[in-house]
């Protein structure tokens, strides 16, 4: 009976997510349409950097920065969507009308996080597609390692959506700071814009948005790079989950009042 009901549950959320037209646009159009504009762009340019081993590679820029997208539909999913989906649920009376339900409220926020998780691994599966048939993107690292660092970034980003989530009484109020966070984090990041363009103050400045570190640790880890040039961003990135893990349970509220 329990399983029936997340089942249940996790068609639910999924269809309440994709009926909403923010959500569903800058969650699965945004990024193709940033793919291909900054693709177009920009993803033709040639580049060079070097493997561990000394191998100079020849590439092209996509094939290098790709994974500043990857972190867009991370950081979309985690800081935007996450956030205001939770805050509506709860002012709405969603979580309450749970709560009388058998299923444990811990079992919801699984069943969310998975939900989440597929939505990211669509986006991304429809992402690397098409810039392997258009702009012939290549990949340098190997999937474990990859796949890893994905994990981690998803989880840790995750954990701040929820945090997010649970601070104010109003959806509107979390879709604003939200908002703001992202964006803000976004253009500042290197994802949109690399960071080698930065004025030297302003790289130095981004070095304290969390979002930079997932871009740095999932661009060294697609192309090959060593531990050691991982390992700082690795390291705060774990941290930002850490403390996100540590906060939400003093700050999240199942209903409005409470």
């Amino acid at each position: 009976m329990n399983f029936k009901m997340m089942r249940t549950l996790f068609r639910t959320d999924l269809l309440i997510f994709v009926r909403e037209p923010a959500a569903a646009f800058f969650t699965f159009a945004f990024p193709v349409l940033l793919l291909s504009i900054l693709g177009e762009i920009f993803g033709r340019f040639p580049f060079q950097f070097t493997l561990p081993d000394g191998t100079v590679v020849d590439t092209t820029y996509i094939s290098v920065f790709f994974p500043g997208f990857v972190a867009f539909i991370i950081a979309n999913l985690a800081l935007q969507s996450a956030p205001i989906f939770l805050a509506s649920q709860r002012t709405t009376g969603w979580f309450r009308m749970l709560q009388l339900s058998p299923l444990r409220l811990s079992w919801v926020i699984i069943i969310r996080v998975v939900m989440y998780f597929a939505i990211f691994v669509f986006s991304y599966a429809v992402m690397f597609v098409l810039a392997r048939q258009i702009f012939d993107l290549r990949f340098f690292g190997q999937l474990l390692p990859f796949g890893l660092a994905l994990l981690l970034c998803f989880v840790s980003f995750g954990s701040i959506g929820f945090l997010l989530g649970g601070l104010f009484n109003s959806a509107s109020t979390t879709q604003a700071v939200a908002s703001i966070i992202f964006f803000l984090m976004y253009f500042t990041s290197g994802s949109a814009i690399p960071r080698d363009q930065f004025p030297d103050w302003l790289f130095r400045a981004t070095e304290l948005n969390p979002m930079t570190h997932v871009v740095d640790l999932l661009i060294a880890v697609w192309t090959g790079q060593a531990f050691d040039q991982l390992w700082v961003s690795a390291l705060v990135v774990a941290l930002v989950g850490v403390a996100g893990f540590v906060l939400t349970p003093l700050t999240f509220r199942w209903d409005a009042e409470g």
